[in-house]
């Protein structure tokens, strides 16, 4: 059973408490603040080994040689290649791939709010999700996969679900999509994150600066834990 299903689990509190989670350089213990100094954060527990435990890396170098052989570290490396050779040859076509990424987005944004409308729900409403992609059959089209960013914090902690106010915005970032977060006007914006799959956050347009590797099923987090919050410019979602 994965984190978020074990936490959905437990009560929730009228007063939020702060999660906890252990910072590893190594075996070395850091502190949330010592985070920047860092090029690599990982969260969630196919990535890191302990759903309480967010690691940190040097570079990414380090950080697919400590994965070493495993199903995610073959994923990584894969990223990490496409990064390298496929990155600099798709930037010769910028405005292009602006253009279908903006198609995208919409399309993805009027997808989800068209799937909850068949069920007069609101688009962050947990039943939702639920028959979008947690429980979602055979008979029903994958119309979400696999992260929503949202840009304000969720109140409960351990999250249970979405923010709860109402003033709150929501992205759908789809398999698939690379995007330049300014192209949607989500540049440094997202401060939590629902995680299905394998996605990752970066810094800087392009896929630079310090990256937030976040792997999970039906993961919600808020990204100030991994002194992530309104910093991310690009993401890799797969």
């Amino acid at each position: 059973m994965g984190y978020a299903r074990r936490m959905a689990k437990r009560p929730r509190s009228r007063t939020a408490k702060a999660t906890e989670f252990t910072y590893l350089y190594d075996d070395r213990r850091l502190t949330v603040d010592d985070l920047t100094s860092f090029q690599v954060v990982v969260a969630g527990e196919e990535l890191t080994r302990d759903p309480g435990v967010i690691r940190v890396f040097a570079d990414n170098t380090q950080f697919a040689k400590w994965i070493g052989d495993t199903e995610q570290g073959a994923r990584v490396r894969g990223i990490l290649d496409v990064v390298k050779r496929g990155v600099p040859r798709a930037r010769r076509d910028e405005a292009w791939i602006e253009e279908i990424q903006r198609l995208a987005f919409k399309t993805a944004r009027s997808t989800l709010q068209g799937f909850a409308k068949t069920l007069e729900r609101d688009v962050k409403d947990e039943e939702v999700i639920r028959l979008a992609m947690v429980e979602r059959g055979p008979l029903t089209p994958k119309v979400f996969d696999p992260m929503l960013l949202y840009d304000r914090r969720i109140e409960r902690e351990p999250p249970t679900g979405a923010p709860e106010d109402p003033r709150t915005s929501w992205l759908p970032v789809w398999s698939g999509f690379w995007p330049d977060l300014g192209w949607p006007g989500w540049n440094d914006r997202a401060r939590s994150a629902r995680v299905f799959g394998l996605n990752i956050l970066c810094e800087n347009t392009w896929f630079g600066g310090r990256w937030a590797w976040l792997i999970g099923f039906n993961m919600l987090l808020n990204l100030y834990h991994l002194n992530f919050e309104a910093k991310a410019s690009s993401v890799i979602s797969q």
